[in-house]
């Protein structure tokens, strides 16, 4: 077992959190709350302290509740912990000082307490445990997953599992806010603008982060908590809180709906608001041109990306005009950013299939490869048949490599078409699949292909019993790119796999045969 730190005394941490309190000023009076007991406040986190039986540090990060064996018996013991600590959020200053508590669970759960409430007052108070070596009992995630027997043989065989140090945790939760190290010399002047700009992007980020539990499921989301980040973020100074709104809630308002249902309007008005201009400085780099000034950096840093995002999906809702087509071609070129190609198209239709055949060229990278899946089926919308021939082109070209992006382009842009399921989208779907190059579609494409040829159908192409039992000991996709060393190796493996995915290409061509106009041979090479 490797060997523990010594404990560290709490009398540094002390001097520390009175040195951080002097930096940082001084903390707003006291409030005055009607029935609130403070010093029962803190007798109730010092017993929740005693009594709970572990912590796990990385779900109290993403303000998770515990998970794994025993939870029954956890769960009420966290809660109550979770709630002597919410009484405390109201007097903050209480918690900075049990910071140098002599009990090491009590450090922690004042330590989250701090770091729940996302105010950048405390994060120097915060950074004076980043380094306390003292233990606490702690549970490992995998630990849980094998039920309580497991639990008591890791940690029975493993002892140094069952504790983690105050410091540890501290530093996960500080890492929460993507800012520099405790130790660096960075953090003081990162911790004056987290202050002195609230909120920050970084500040927005972490409560968008605990108001989901870091997760993009919207099951378990708090609305009024998202809500409060909204607000939060409308907070911010003119035009970084524009920004801001769009950029956090862009990929999470359509969640959001049901407790807030103008909100996709909301953003699209925040955009209006910046203005068709300071649109196109941010998308540029720029900053946003405010009451004659441009706006801070510091302000808006971290924001563009995800307001990129919003802007580009939707570009003559949010005020840009046909006009700024030709500098959406010239980031899009200089950046190497398809999204700017796709958002040109939307703007100006009846040029998409000259604008977009660009981005479907022959592409050396990957992933530039992969999103081409977004500007294929934008032309097939707005172009249509007109794009036939260099979207076959296009769906057969050999990859530049061996590619394991799940979905395959080709898998998306086949899911559109079958989606659409117009009479010019099953025609062209069939003359894919007639083409002889469908015969060299990689084997993860080619089962996620016919999965959806299945959806269409009362009668499955192929049942999915047989598309689940595809197998090779070698892994599907490296058994087709080296056939000879897979039949070499496994030839009854490798016959059987070949033989199933000959027997799925002619299922498909023979469900959509009927698609095509009649007389009409396979092509390809």
């Amino acid at each position: 077992m490797a060997q523990r730190p010594p404990r560290r005394s709490p009398l540094p941490a002390l001097a520390l959190v009175t040195i951080s309190l002097a930096l940082w000023g001084r903390l707003p009076a006291q409030l005055e709350i009607p029935g609130f007991d403070p010093q029962r406040a803190i007798d109730e986190l010092r017993r929740a302290a005693r009594e709970l039986p572990y912590v796990m540090p990385d779900e109290l990060a993403f303000g998770r509740e515990p998970s794994g064996g025993a939870v029954q018996d956890v769960l009420p013991k966290h809660r109550a912990a979770l709630v002597a600590v919410g009484n405390l959020a109201w007097q903050p200053e209480r918690l900075v000082a049990l910071l140098a508590d002599g009990e090491p669970m009590v450090r922690l759960l004042a330590a989250y307490g701090l770091y729940r409430s996302t105010d950048a007052r405390f994060l120097p108070a915060l950074a004076g445990l980043a380094d306390d070596s003292a233990e606490v009992p702690a549970r490992i995630r995998f630990a849980g997953l094998g039920g309580d027997d497991e639990f008591e043989r890791v940690h029975r065989e493993h002892p140094e599992y069952a504790v983690t140090m105050v410091g540890g945790a501290v530093r996960m939760w500080l890492a929460q806010w993507h800012g520099p190290a405790p130790e660096s010399p960075e953090f003081a002047p990162w911790c004056t603008q987290q202050q002195e700009l609230a909120p920050t992007a970084d500040c927005l980020r972490l409560k968008l982060l605990l108001a989901t539990g870091g997760s993009m499921n919207a099951h378990g989301w708090q609305p009024h908590a998202l809500l409060e980040v909204f607000s939060a973020a409308a907070r911010a100074p003119r035009g970084a809180a524009e920004l801001a709104q769009i950029a956090l809630f862009q990929d999470r308002y359509p969640y959001l709906q049901n407790v807030y249902p103008d909100i996709e309007a909301h953003l699209l008005f925040a955009a209006r608001r910046l203005g068709r201009d300071n649109v196109l400085r941010v998308l540029r780099g720029e900053a946003p041109v405010i009451d004659g000034a441009p706006l801070a950096r510091e302000s808006f840093a971290g924001f563009e990306p995800g307001f990129a995002t919003f802007v580009l999906d939707r570009p003559a809702a949010v005020g840009l005009e046909p006009a700024d087509a030709d500098a959406l071609l010239r980031l899009g070129r200089e950046a190497a950013r398809l999204d700017c190609f796709r958002a040109a198209a939307l703007l100006r239709p009846a040029d998409a299939l000259a604008i977009l055949r660009e981005t479907l060229a022959p592409a050396a990278d990957p992933f530039t490869h992969h999103r081409q899946a977004a500007c294929a089926t934008l032309l097939w919308d707005l172009a249509g048949p007109a794009a036939e021939d260099l979207l076959t082109e296009w769906f057969h070209r050999e990859p530049p490599g061996p590619i394991r992006v799940q979905p395959d382009r080709r898998e998306e842009f086949a899911k559109h078409l079958l989606e659409r399921y117009g009479a010019a989208d099953r025609r062209l779907f069939a003359a894919l699949v007639a083409d002889a190059r469908f015969d060299r579609i990689p084997p993860f494409a080619l089962l996620g292909i016919v999965r959806t040829l299945n959806l269409t159908s009362f009668e499955p192409v192929v049942p999915d019993e047989r598309l689940g039992g595809v197998w090779h000991p070698l892994g599907i996709d490296r058994a087709i790119e080296k056939p000879d060393a897979a039949a070499t190796a496994f030839p009854a493996e490798t016959a059987e796999l070949l033989a199933r995915l000959a027997e799925f290409r002619a299922a498909s061509r023979a469900r959509t045969a009927g698609w095509l106009p009649a007389g009409r041979p396979a092509t390809g090479r």
